[in-house]
């Protein structure tokens, strides 16, 4: 079971990221204990040579296909082998390699209709009705039917003997996935916090489950609380009101924060670029945030007031312009170091470039006044030493 990629952005989509990130272990083709059965056609134009299918040579071409990477033959295969054998092993588990193949070329919607198939006509036990469900749920999952992605959770669960812990912990992620799609926030933190304790406990067990499935619980995690930074909106009304909401938007920062470094200490690249990202974005566009709030009645009637005003502000929080440029790098060295090239990689590209063009035009804007806004800022700390 894997986690090798993620289509979607999460945060302002981290919400939207695990579509194709969760991947149920690595597909390979059912194999069939059966004996051949051929088939003569008669239906052909006169003169023409009689066609003679195999079944067992026609799905033995399909799972050579498939192992070579060529899906598209390997369905070919195992389409004739369905058409014409449906009811025999070979027919069952032509539809079920079917799925595994639409599933590889990332045909989602005819990928979870073959295992829908499978499922209703094909599965011998609760070990292969669970297969196919999870199948079904990834599939389902990329196609943002949120609602049917519980849905299948739900059916995952009642196979009770034949879930173990990787599964539940994938079906976990997925459904919190889904509930952090759906703006159910409340019930995504509980959900995804059962993953992460369940991923959490594992690791002192002789086979700990699979680290991605526990970077993408985490991920998630601090998904939720970033969905909270990002609308906390920082009060107009008064200062009280202003600063209440501040320290509301810190708090959720911090604990984003948290579950997104617990993400990156993991060690899967790909969740721990994206983790970085959210993390460097918070920072930016917190300190955009304040430096963009209306200016206070008593500095917005003179200009060189409104100025000096702002860059002293903005010498207050530079520190949250540091720390995103610091993270935006580190997810750009983690690039270099892994090879890895992603859209995280490419976003945090695009918002270096933004935040160093800011930085340059807010420092030179604010230069002539350092001294003097300087001063002002020891004043201010003085007087609120002494406690006036």
């Amino acid at each position: 079971m894997g986690l090798p990629h993620l289509r979607r952005l999460l945060l302002p989509g981290i919400a939207l990221l695990l579509a194709a990130s969760l991947t149920h272990c690595a597909a390979t083709p059912r194999r069939v204990d059966a004996g051949p059965i051929k088939l003569v056609s008669h239906h052909r134009e006169p003169g023409s040579p009689i066609l003679v299918i195999d079944s067992q040579e026609r799905f033995q071409a399909g799972v050579e296909a498939y192992r070579r990477g060529d899906y598209r033959e390997a369905i070919g295969h195992f389409s004739v082998v369905l058409e014409h054998f449906p009811d025999t092993d070979f027919g069952a588990r032509s539809r079920y390699n079917l799925g595994v193949c639409q599933r590889a070329l990332e045909q989602w919607r005819e990928a979870a209709q073959s295992f829908t198939d499978y499922l209703s006509c094909c599965s011998r036990d609760d070990a292969d009705r669970l297969d196919a469900l999870l199948f079904i749920m990834e599939a389902q999952e990329n196609q943002e039917l949120w609602e049917a992605v519980l849905k299948t959770g739900r059916a995952i669960r009642r196979l009770k003997d034949a879930v173990n812990d990787e599964v539940r912990l994938e079906m976990l992620v997925r459904s919190g996935h889904a509930l952090l799609e759906m703006d159910e926030l409340d019930r995504a933190e509980t959900t995804l916090l059962t993953a992460s304790n369940l991923y959490i406990r594992s690791k002192g067990a002789h086979t700990p489950l699979d680290p991605s499935l526990g970077a993408a619980a985490y991920l998630l995690r601090g998904g939720v609380a970033v969905k909270r930074f990002d609308r906390t909106r920082i009060s107009d009304d008064s200062e009280e009101a202003a600063m209440a909401s501040m320290n509301a938007k810190s708090r959720h920062l911090l604990e984003a924060q948290q579950l997104l470094l617990q993400c990156i200490m993991e060690g899967q690249a790909f969740y721990a670029a994206a983790a970085g990202f959210e993390t460097g974005r918070m920072y930016e566009d917190f300190y955009r945030d304040i430096v963009d709030k209306p200016l206070p009645a008593f500095a917005s009637k003179d200009p060189e007031d409104a100025l000096l005003y702002q860059c002293m502000l903005k010498e207050f929080v530079l520190g949250m312009v540091r720390k995103a440029l610091v993270l935006y790098n580190e997810v750009l060295n983690l690039g270099q170091r892994t090879g890895l090239e992603s859209v995280w990689i490419d976003r945090t590209r695009q918002r270096i470039e933004g935040l160093e063009a800011l930085y340059a035009r807010d420092n030179a804007a604010c230069e002539p006044l350092r001294p003097a806004y300087q001063q002002a800022i020891k004043n201010h700390l003085e007087k609120l030493r002494q406690g006036r």
